[in-house]
């Protein structure tokens, strides 16, 4: 009681940008207890989750170990018709005492039968998807500074290692916000062609 391990998260990448968004999930990694998160963030439970309690409806629990991705795979398979179903709400357990994960946001059936529910972003997945572009521009031209620096720094050693350990975490910020981008692109994607 003196020193709880456990943190409780609903919703904690609403309102948050992606260097904050970085922070959390670094954070999370290093947390030494039990991590609950309720999210429809699937981005955000495929970096930081590794079992999933998912509320199925009509009194079904689920529970499975993996990321979001996994999960939906497993109810993929389940379901038998490559989409997964799943649920208004899903908690999470710990990751080897450490971390959880959430709610997933997928199709669902509806009461029509072989109707989904319409797809659709998230406020975060919208905002991210309209800002995305500026931010890997932004890590692009962070980078050809560092390589700028790096050519004239060329003589100096201890700058050098700097540098480098400075690059080496804007292409790793820049792989992320490719990743998302993709993700948030398919998402789009596969909106559109709901609508059409």
């Amino acid at each position: 009681m003196n020193a709880p391990n456990v943190l409780l998260l609903d919703e904690p990448t609403n309102d948050l940008d992606i260097a904050t968004l970085t922070v959390l999930e670094d954070y999370l990694d290093d947390f030494p207890g039990v991590v609950f998160v309720v999210s429809h963030d699937r981005y955000f439970l495929d970096r930081t989750v590794d079992k999933i309690i998912a509320f199925e409806g009509e009194g079904v629990i689920t529970h499975h170990t993996g990321n979001y991705s996994d999960y939906q795979e497993t109810s993929a398979k389940r379901d038998g018709a490559g989409s997964a179903a799943s649920a208004g709400s899903a908690a999470a357990s710990s990751k080897s005492s450490s971390k959880a994960a959430g709610t997933p946001q997928s199709e669902e059936p509806s009461k029509q039968g072989s109707k989904e529910r319409a797809l659709k972003m998230s406020y975060k997945e919208q905002k991210d998807y309209e800002q995305i572009d500026g931010w890997i521009e932004a890590a692009e031209a962070e980078l050809a500074k560092v390589a700028e620096h790096m050519e004239a720094a060329s003589s100096d050693s201890v700058r050098l290692q700097e540098l480098a350990a400075e690059q080496q975490q804007l292409e790793e910020k820049l792989e992320q916000l490719m990743d998302r981008w993709t993700e948030l692109n398919e998402l789009a994607e596969k909106i559109a062609a709901q609508n059409n």
